[in-house]
C-alpha cells in the first residue's frame, strides 16, 4: 500500500516492487551531483585549485566526448556516494532509503550503460577482455561493478528492507569496482582521483561501520560460496 509522507509530494510505497523515488530522497541526491560538479569536475588537477573554466567546458559540449567522459564518472561517483548515504542507518528513514538506493541504482545502470559505449564501443569482446581502460586488473574489476549494480536492483525489487546485507555486499562491490577500474596498477599509490572523489569512499565506509565491518565479512563470504557451485 501507498502512504503519503507529510515532506513529500510523491507517494512513498514500501512494498518491494515499488521502488518508488520520494521528493526527498530526489533532493538530496540532485545536491550529491551538483557537489561533485562543483568540487569534482571543477577541480584542477595542476594548479590543485578550483577552475570554473572547467567545468563550464564540461556543461558546454564544445567537445561532446569530453564532456560526456566527466559526466559520466560524475555519475558513477554520485551513484556511490549516495548509495552510502542510503545504507547509513541513522541518517534517514527507510522510505528515504530506498528513494536514494533506487535513485543510485538507475545512476549505476546509467554509468555501465554509457561506460561501455565510451570505452567499449558497445562491444562486449572488447569488455570480457577489458581492453577498454587499460588498468590491471579491468576484467575483475567490470565484474565487482556488474555484481554490486545486480545485487542492489535484485534487493530494490524482493526486499522490503533495502538496507538488507546483500545491499552492503553490493556497495562493497561498487567501492572495488571503482578502486581498481580507476587504478593502473591495482596499488592504492596509483589511484589517480581528484580529492572530492574520496567522498564516495568516506560515506561508504560510514555505512560499513554502521552495519559492521565484522558483519560484512561474513556476508561478503556467505554471498561468494553461494555464487560458487560445489
Amino acid at each position: 500500500k501507498a502512504t503519503v509522507s507529510v515532506l513529500n509530494c510523491l507517494p512513498v510505497h514500501t512494498t518491494p516492487q515499488s521502488m518508488s523515488v520520494c521528493a526527498e530522497s530526489a533532493t538530496i541526491s540532485a545536491g550529491v551531483v551538483a557537489s561533485y560538479l562543483a568540487f569534482y569536475s571543477a577541480y584542477d588537477k595542476a594548479t590543485k585549485n578550483l577552475n570554473l573554466a572547467l567545468l563550464k567546458r564540461v556543461l558546454s559540449f564544445e567537445n561532446a566526448r569530453f564532456s560526456f567522459l566527466q559526466l559520466n564518472k560524475v555519475t558513477g561517483l554520485a551513484a556511490l556516494t549516495i548509495s552510502g548515504l542510503g545504507l547509513t542507518p541513522a541518517s534517514f528513514t527507510n522510505s528515504c532509503a530506498t528513494g536514494l538506493m533506487t535513485i543510485a541504482a538507475w545512476m549505476g545502470a546509467f554509468h555501465a550503460g554509457s561506460s561501455f559505449y565510451l570505452f567499449y564501443g558497445l562491444n562486449p569482446v572488447k569488455a570480457v577482455k577489458g581492453q577498454g581502460k587499460g588498468v590491471k586488473v579491468e576484467v575483475p574489476a567490470l565484474a565487482m561493478g556488474a555484481v554490486g549494480l545486480g545485487m542492489l536492483g535484485w534487493e530494490l525489487k524482493t526486499n522490503s528492507d533495502v538496507r538488507s546485507p546483500a545491499s552492503y555486499v553490493a556497495l562493497l562491490m561498487s567501492l572495488l569496482h571503482f578502486y581498481f577500474i580507476e587504478t593502473p596498477t591495482g596499488l592504492p599509490q596509483d589511484l589517480p582521483c581528484r580529492p572530492y572523489a574520496y567522498l564516495s569512499v568516506a560515506t561508504a565506509m560510514t555505512a560499513f561501520n554502521a552495519f559492521g565491518f565484522g558483519n560484512l565479512f561474513r556476508e561478503l563470504v556467505g554471498t561468494v560460496c553461494k555464487a560458487i557451485p560445489l
